[in-house]
């Protein structure tokens, strides 16, 4: 949904209510109703202490799977948005290819935002299909992601699917997770 607010000084406000001042969805009530009812939802913290719980089930399981594989592959940041960054782009990119192909609509370069309505059920089913889906990639690109470290791949990674800087990638790298 699509929410937006023009805010500012009174003095400005009034000289615009003299003015037209308008826009396709100015008067759309639809986001403002789907924004009330998120924050009804969110009050009292039981939904993003799950979201939290389902992101820190992924990153954990998803670590557990590279480091069992022996790949340089990093899943981290905030539990409720996290990013996984391959030391080799090419092994990233066939694992999320095989992650999709089982029904699991991810993509390398992607932020992943776990939702509160995730079973423990489907978190494991996800983590399953990691194995599964890094022994192929593994088999497709013969490669278990080479000598960088996590800050290298970090840089690169950043470098292909956003800008940043030296400090702001030293904050992601130090975001907290359980990995």
């Amino acid at each position: 949904m699509a929410l937006s607010a023009v805010v500012g000084r009174a003095d400005v406000l009034e000289a615009a209510e003299k003015t037209y001042l308008g826009n396709t969805y100015q008067r759309e009530v639809t986001p403002f109703a789907a924004a009330l009812s998120t924050l009804e939802a969110l009050h009292d913290g039981t939904v993003l202490a799950r979201i939290r719980q389902v992101g820190e089930q992924l990153i954990d399981g998803l670590n557990e799977v590279f480091a069992q594989q022996q790949v340089k592959a990093w899943a981290f940041a905030w539990p409720t948005m996290f990013d996984v960054v391959f030391a080799d782009m090419k092994l990233g990119d066939a694992f999320f290819q095989e992650m999709w192909s089982r029904g699991f609509l991810m993509q390398y370069g992607g932020r992943f935002m776990p939702s509160a309505a995730l079973s423990d059920a489907d978190v494991q089913a996800a983590i399953d299909a990691a194995e599964q889906a890094l022994s192929t990639a593994l088999t497709r690109t013969e490669s278990r992601g080479g000598a960088a470290d996590r800050i290298a791949a970090a840089v690169r990674f950043a470098g292909d699917h956003f800008l940043a800087s030296p400090d702001s990638i030293q904050r992601w790298l130090s975001a907290p997770s359980r990995s």
